[in-house]
């Protein structure tokens, strides 16, 4: 049945008044999911993206610890490389030739080959390559880099040993790449500026 009411002399339609309702809520529905689902959406994706790095670190780990059992010296000296060649990108022209003769691959490499590379040696490469991260990085991260060498140093079987190595020095690198990233990002700011300035008097000799 057709329905009206009478409002001001101007005779209004029930179901235009209702028509008009559905459509504002269903506006309102869609601005909601357009706002806040783009929002979950970006959340869901980072959720993911930090998954899957997880997963590639574990499996890295797992593969350098099968590489030191197999004695695969040409694989685990290529992870040795990567992580010297990303510890490069960020020291200044006046420190890389230190930072070469601390991570000389040739030496590291004889290690592997004669079977030289012990317990002393991964704990001088662990301290060595921390202290490298925590010149270079943002002091926030100090606690959380202290931690992850400790770690390390506290693994008593050694082929997991070197994969723990591998994989916190590798979630380090990947947190310090990413403050760095900002960093420049924004280096023009006064702060921004002075932290720079800092990190790099810290790696003067």
């Amino acid at each position: 049945m057709y329905r009206a009411t009478i409002t001001n002399r101007r005779v209004v339609s029930m179901d235009s008044v209702c028509l008009d309702t559905r459509r504002g809520f269903c506006i309102c529905i869609a601005m909601f999911f357009i706002k806040y689902g783009v929002f979950f959406l970006v959340i869901g994706y980072r959720y993911k993206l930090k998954m899957d790095i997880g997963h590639i670190q574990q499996d890295i780990q797992q593969a350098v610890q099968q590489a030191v059992r197999e004695e695969n010296h040409s694989y685990i000296i290529s992870i040795y490389v990567r992580i010297v060649n990303r510890l490069s990108k960020w020291v200044p022209e006046t420190s890389k030739k230190r930072l070469e003769e601390q991570f000389d691959v040739e030496f590291f490499t004889q290690l592997l080959k004669h079977r030289q590379f012990d317990w002393k040696s991964l704990h001088g490469l662990t301290n060595t390559t921390f202290k490298w991260i925590h010149d270079l990085q943002m002091p926030i991260r100090d606690s959380s880099t202290e931690a992850a060498r400790q770690r390390v140093l506290a693994v008593s079987i050694f082929p997991e040993a070197i994969g723990m190595y591998v994989n916190e020095v590798d979630k380090t690198l990947h947190l310090m790449e990413k403050d760095m990233q900002e960093f420049i990002q924004n280096k023009d700011h006064p702060v921004v500026k002075n932290m720079l300035e800092q990190a790099i008097s810290k790696l003067k000799p």
